[in-house]
């Protein structure tokens, strides 16, 4: 039963990084910390005390230690639409309007791709508009598991960029695919699974220092048909006449 000469004061101030923060207060005993319960619908989220201090709830006979602060469980981080209503003690007082929010996991909102292999290492690019995070995780894997990581990093507000040296063993000039992820949650980056096959890589350049080869040859027998063709107009039709001609 609830003692109708106890009121509770209370709001949702801010919903922030997963956070419902407010504060909740009971009068005329406002040295009691009150316990705030979190529902959806009937369904009890969890619950969490409204004790922890804030300078601007020393008004009106309060004593400042008033605020909650509450994460939404990783359960709810499904990209679906949850509203949640907040209460003194177990549904004793509603505190606030409800808040709807949708929440997705972070470990699976990076974006990126792999962009290929330069020389013997993977690079390619990864960002993550739900972290605030600078660096990233990123791990290689074949059959045997993983087989290399490094780390994505970001300068200023663009996307990461990762470059990750390759194990010796890929470049036996067999085919191997290999599979990039990124995160706690080895989430998969555009681009990958990929294949390497470091003869192919050889002979691509191969070719272009052979058509680099090429190229020059050309140069030079141009230039020496240039240098003919100066010879020929130089030469006067009585002094390339044969004597007796």
């Amino acid at each position: 039963m609830v003692d109708e000469a106890i009121t509770f004061r209370g709001a949702v101030d801010t919903f922030e990084d997963g956070e419902l923060r407010g504060w909740c207060a009971e009068t005329p005993n406002a040295g009691n910390p009150v316990t705030v319960s979190v529902y959806e619908g009937d369904r009890l989220v969890g619950t969490t005390m409204a004790n922890k201090f804030r300078h601007d709830l020393i008004f009106d006979g309060l004593t400042g230690s008033h605020a909650y602060i509450f994460p939404i469980p990783a359960e709810y981080y499904d990209g679906k639409v949850h509203e949640f209503t907040v209460y003194a003690g177990d549904r004793v007082r509603t505190i606030g309007a409800p808040v709807a929010v949708t929440l997705v996991d972070p470990e699976m909102s990076y974006v990126g791709e792999v962009e290929g292999l330069v020389g013997r290492s993977l690079v390619g690019q990864v960002g993550n508009a739900d972290k605030r995070d600078n660096r990233f995780s990123i791990f290689v894997a074949a059959d045997s598991g993983v087989i290399a990581t490094g780390e994505a990093f970001r300068a200023g507000m663009g996307t990461a960029r990762f470059s990750i040296d390759l194990p010796e063993f890929l470049f036996d000039g067999a085919r191997h695919q290999i599979s990039v992820l990124v995160g706690d949650k080895r989430m998969e980056l555009s681009g990958s699974p990929l294949f390497v096959q470091t003869r192919l890589v050889t002979d691509d350049l191969e070719l272009a220092g052979f058509k680099n080869s090429l190229t020059g040859a050309h140069f030079q027998l141009n230039s020496i048909s240039d240098q003919l063709g100066e010879i020929s107009c130089n030469c006067s039709p009585h002094s390339c006449d044969r004597p007796g001609g």
